[in-house]
Protein backbone atom coordinates (compact mmCIF):
# COMPACT_ATOMS: atom_id res chain seq x y z
CA UNK A 1 0.00 0.00 0.00
CA UNK A 2 2.84 2.34 0.35
CA UNK A 3 3.81 2.40 -3.20
CA UNK A 4 0.19 2.02 -4.31
CA UNK A 5 0.69 5.97 -6.00
CA UNK A 6 3.79 4.24 -7.73
CA UNK A 7 2.18 1.53 -8.87
CA UNK A 8 -0.82 3.65 -10.15
CA UNK A 9 1.30 6.59 -11.33
CA UNK A 10 3.59 3.43 -14.26
CA UNK A 11 0.23 1.48 -14.82
CA UNK A 12 1.33 -1.54 -12.90
CA UNK A 13 -1.38 -3.91 -12.69
CA UNK A 14 -1.08 -6.01 -9.12
CA UNK A 15 -2.29 -9.03 -11.08
CA UNK A 16 1.34 -8.57 -12.98
CA UNK A 17 2.95 -9.26 -9.57
CA UNK A 18 0.99 -11.59 -8.29
CA UNK A 19 1.96 -13.54 -11.46
CA UNK A 20 5.24 -13.13 -11.05
CA UNK A 21 5.39 -13.83 -7.65
CA UNK A 22 3.83 -17.22 -8.32
CA UNK A 23 6.37 -18.06 -11.13
CA UNK A 24 9.22 -17.83 -8.50
CA UNK A 25 7.60 -19.11 -5.49
CA UNK A 26 9.97 -20.78 -3.53
CA UNK A 27 13.13 -18.70 -4.66
CA UNK A 28 12.64 -16.15 -1.81
CA UNK A 29 10.89 -16.06 1.32
CA UNK A 30 7.24 -13.95 1.06
CA UNK A 31 9.65 -11.15 3.18
CA UNK A 32 12.56 -11.59 0.89
CA UNK A 33 9.97 -11.24 -1.80
CA UNK A 34 8.27 -7.99 -0.35
CA UNK A 35 11.58 -6.28 0.32
CA UNK A 36 12.96 -6.72 -3.28
CA UNK A 37 9.36 -5.72 -4.53
CA UNK A 38 9.80 -2.54 -2.06
CA UNK A 39 13.18 -1.88 -3.10
CA UNK A 40 12.61 -1.70 -6.41
CA UNK A 41 9.52 0.76 -6.76
CA UNK A 42 11.60 2.39 -4.39
CA UNK A 43 14.67 3.05 -6.12
CA UNK A 44 14.00 2.67 -9.75
CA UNK A 45 14.10 6.34 -10.98
CA UNK A 46 11.35 7.03 -13.86
CA UNK A 47 8.70 4.54 -15.62
CA UNK A 48 8.89 1.15 -14.83
CA UNK A 49 7.71 -0.22 -18.08
CA UNK A 50 8.16 -3.88 -17.66
CA UNK A 51 7.64 -4.99 -13.92
CA UNK A 52 8.04 -8.25 -14.55
CA UNK A 53 11.33 -7.49 -15.73
CA UNK A 54 12.15 -5.30 -13.10
CA UNK A 55 11.28 -7.84 -10.50
CA UNK A 56 13.37 -10.70 -11.81
CA UNK A 57 16.29 -8.60 -11.69
CA UNK A 58 15.01 -7.57 -8.10
CA UNK A 59 14.96 -11.27 -7.32
CA UNK A 60 18.23 -11.99 -8.55
CA UNK A 61 19.94 -8.59 -7.25
CA UNK A 62 18.16 -10.05 -3.53
CA UNK A 63 19.56 -13.63 -3.79
CA UNK A 64 23.08 -12.41 -4.99
CA UNK A 65 22.78 -10.14 -1.36
CA UNK A 66 21.79 -12.95 0.58
CA UNK A 67 24.62 -15.46 -0.43
CA UNK A 68 27.22 -12.68 0.41
CA UNK A 69 25.34 -11.73 3.33
CA UNK A 70 25.61 -15.82 4.67
CA UNK A 71 29.60 -15.56 3.18
CA UNK A 72 30.61 -12.92 5.19
CA UNK A 73 28.99 -14.27 8.10
CA UNK A 74 30.63 -17.41 7.71
CA UNK A 75 34.77 -15.60 7.28
CA UNK A 76 33.47 -13.50 10.36
CA UNK A 77 33.33 -16.46 12.39
CA UNK A 78 36.58 -17.77 11.06
CA UNK A 79 39.07 -16.53 13.86
CA UNK A 80 41.95 -14.23 12.53
CA UNK A 81 45.29 -15.00 14.50
CA UNK A 82 48.38 -13.66 13.34
CA UNK A 83 51.11 -16.13 12.94
CA UNK A 84 53.77 -15.44 15.40
CA UNK A 85 50.96 -16.16 17.65
CA UNK A 86 50.35 -19.86 16.01
CA UNK A 87 53.94 -20.41 16.02
CA UNK A 88 54.59 -19.65 19.84
CA UNK A 89 51.11 -22.26 20.66
CA UNK A 90 52.56 -25.10 18.44
CA UNK A 91 56.36 -24.04 20.12
CA UNK A 92 54.34 -24.63 23.35
CA UNK A 93 52.60 -27.76 22.01
CA UNK A 94 56.01 -29.45 21.73
CA UNK A 95 57.34 -28.94 24.72
CA UNK A 96 54.23 -29.99 26.75
CA UNK A 97 54.22 -33.19 24.94
CA UNK A 98 57.85 -34.38 26.58
CA UNK A 99 60.93 -32.90 28.07
CA UNK A 100 63.09 -33.85 24.81
CA UNK A 101 63.75 -29.82 25.10
CA UNK A 102 64.88 -29.44 28.55
CA UNK A 103 68.74 -27.61 28.10
CA UNK A 104 70.80 -30.17 30.09
CA UNK A 105 71.31 -28.26 33.24
CA UNK A 106 67.99 -28.47 33.15
CA UNK A 107 67.50 -32.36 33.18
CA UNK A 108 70.34 -32.64 35.50
CA UNK A 109 68.61 -30.13 38.07
CA UNK A 110 65.11 -32.43 37.71
CA UNK A 111 67.30 -35.63 38.27
CA UNK A 112 68.98 -34.66 41.42
CA UNK A 113 65.28 -33.12 42.65
CA UNK A 114 63.81 -36.75 42.26
CA UNK A 115 66.73 -38.41 43.65
CA UNK A 116 66.02 -36.10 46.77
CA UNK A 117 62.26 -36.83 46.58
CA UNK A 118 62.72 -40.67 46.49
CA UNK A 119 65.18 -40.20 49.36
Amino acid sequence: MENQKRLMDDMIKVKDIERHYKAHAGILTDYQYASALQYSLEKTKGKIKNISARLTKAVEDKQKWIREQQASQTHAKEEMVPEWFQEHKESRSRKSQGIDELSEEMKIERDQLLKELRG
